[in-house]
């Protein structure tokens, strides 16, 4: 089905099944991304295959900027610079952590028929209406470097680049992004701060990158509490402890748990939504990315008290979105390092 070659068992292979289904009386599309493995396998130790299967939607989940986890302070934020006419909003997440899911939505809002986007990806997730998407094919020499070289005669407005993995890229990215054009992209690192770094490793002068960018965004997923079976929850003073928070004055009359019931199989938990650390780029941070270190711009962070994933993933716990348990699986631990009062 994911036109693998199904007599060689030595090497690992990767492939693609589209299927329909039944989902709420709709027919809908889901991409199976196939990865097979080579392995030991047994007592005996005999060689042996593992696979892998990861499901997605063909159909974007999300709508609009709303659904996607942003609390107001950010989401207001985050949607001032898609109007922007020109820089570069960075995107950045381990692999599942829905960079791709708030791309595409974040298209979605800003395009209209006076508006020419234009996407180089690998591979194109959802087909998006109104908006050209181009898809890497290195064999042929079709790679995000050659991709968006291209991309700059077709006249674009907003570029989105699928990820930037290499010095090429990234200078094209940038400098794009410094004459006349809005640019998206991702970049893998534990939080938004750390693409600063990355960024100045493979890309051009630190001079341009801070010109360039706009803001970085870093999300994680988090599963939300099943609405069927949450119950009122009383923190205790570890829950408290791990957030940075005073139990004393912590607001525990909406912390929640899903207790399990037949709609979650018995988890507590049903559906996922982001926990969303934004990086707003002002003329201090400029400063600091051209000619000073991590370490100043860490300084400087905790003393404006920027949106980090503490902050956000403390706002989805007292809301009842969500629970200790849960940000501790999925936060970094530098993350929770972040406490409240010392940020």
């Amino acid at each position: 089905m994911s036109d693998m070659d199904i007599a060689e068992s030595r090497r690992p292979q990767d492939g693609r099944v589209s299927e329909r289904y039944m989902h709420d009386q709709q027919e809908q599309g889901l991409d199976l991304r196939v990865s097979v493995l080579p392995c030991m396998s047994g007592k005996k130790r005999e060689p042996g295959e593992k696979a892998v299967v990861r499901l997605l939607r063909q159909k974007n989940s999300f709508s609009t900027i709303e659904e996607l986890g942003f609390v107001d302070r950010t989401r207001k934020i985050y949607e001032g610079w898609l109007r922007e006419p020109q820089g570069m909003i960075i995107f950045t997440g381990p692999t599942g952590s829905g960079k791709t899911s708030t791309l595409y939505t974040s298209l979605q809002a800003i395009a209209t028929e006076s508006v020419n986007i234009v996407t180089v990806e690998d591979p194109v997730e959802y087909v998006l209406p109104g908006i050209t998407q181009t898809q890497v094919h290195e064999p042929a020499g079709m790679t995000f470097a050659a991709g968006l070289r291209a991309i700059l005669r077709q006249d674009p407005d907003i570029i989105m680049v699928g990820e930037i993995r290499d010095h090429e890229t990234a200078e094209t990215a940038v400098r794009a992004a410094l004459t006349g054009h809005l640019v998206l992209t991702t970049l893998h690192t534990n939080d938004a701060i750390g693409a600063i770094p990355r960024l100045k490793d493979i890309g051009p002068d630190p001079g341009l990158i801070s010109d360039a960018v706009l803001g970085i965004v870093a999300q994680r997923l988090v599963r939300k509490v099943c609405s069927h079976c949450a119950e009122p929850y009383q923190p205790t003073q570890a829950d408290c402890d791990l957030l940075g928070l005073n139990l004393a004055e912590t607001e525990a009359h909406s912390w929640q748990r899903g207790k399990g019931c037949s709609y979650c199989f018995n988890s507590g938990y049903l559906g996922r939504e982001a926990v969303i650390e934004l990086l707003n780029i002002d003329d201090t941070m400029r400063s600091i990315i051209y000619d000073g270190t991590v370490i100043d711009l860490r300084h400087y962070l905790r003393k404006i008290q920027f949106d980090s994933f503490l902050v956000a993933a403390i706002e989805k716990v007292q809301s009842g979105v969500t629970t200790v348990e849960e940000v501790r699986r999925v936060l970094p631990h530098s993350a929770l390092c972040w406490k409240r009062d010392k940020i």
